[in-house]
Formats: structure tokens, sequence, C-alpha cells
């Protein structure tokens, strides 16, 4: 189910997508520092609910989840809005670059949490 603490309108929302509670809610917890607002999504289809339910600024996706994987919530994203930027921040090495067409970056779980921040300010300062 996706959850979100007070939505303020005057900062960009952001949606995390993940299956591991404890990684989306640390992502949260890191991009709120950052003054972002955060929807959080346990799973891809509660994901793109959310997506359908709020203003998203720019959605980061795990890829590998159980119900629906991060590529093909990525590809349904784009079609209803091209313009939301996708980060992909997952541990996979081996994604085919197919299942990236719909990313705009990918963001290795391994990395420093500033890689993530820093993809996300840059991306969103277009």
């Amino acid at each position: 189910m996706a959850t979100t603490r007070k939505v303020r309108t005057s900062h960009r929302v952001l949606l995390c997508i993940d299956d591991d509670e404890t990684q989306v809610l640390m992502q949260r917890e890191l991009l709120n520092s950052k003054g972002y607002d955060v929807v959080v999504a346990t799973g891809g289809r509660d994901g793109l609910a959310a997506f359908g339910n709020f203003h998203i600024d720019l959605v980061v996706v795990d890829y590998r989840m159980p119900d629906l994987d991060g590529a093909a919530v990525a590809r349904q994203m784009k079609a209803k809005n091209p313009k939301v930027p996708i980060v992909m921040f997952t541990g996979i090495d081996d994604i085919a670059p197919s299942e990236l067409a719909a990313i705009d970056v990918l963001v290795k779980k391994g990395e420093s949490p500033a890689a993530l921040s820093n993809e996300v300010q840059r991306l969103l300062s277009f």
C-alpha cells in the first residue's frame, strides 16, 4: 500500500517503489532530508496506483519486485506521462539494455546515498 507523509504542495513530490520496506523507508528519509516530499509504495502495482493518485515529479523504482518488475512499472508510467523522470535504484547487475528503455538513469544500491540524491537533484533541475 502506498504511504506518504503530509505532502506539501510547494515541494517536489517523489515516488519511491521497492518491495523491501526497510529500503523504501531509508530512501524516504534520505530524500525527505533533501527537502522532497516522498510517497512510498512497496510493490509495482501499488506504485502504479500512487502514480495515478498523486502529482509525482520523479520516480525511484527497484528492478526486481515480485508483483511487477521495475522495467514494466517504468514503461507503464512513461506511457501515461513521459515527462516524469524515472531512476532505477537496484542492486541487480545484469539488466538487459532493452529493460532500461523507459529509465532515465540507473543508480546501484551499493553506491553512496549521495549518488541517489545527486541524480534526483540533477534530473529535477531541468
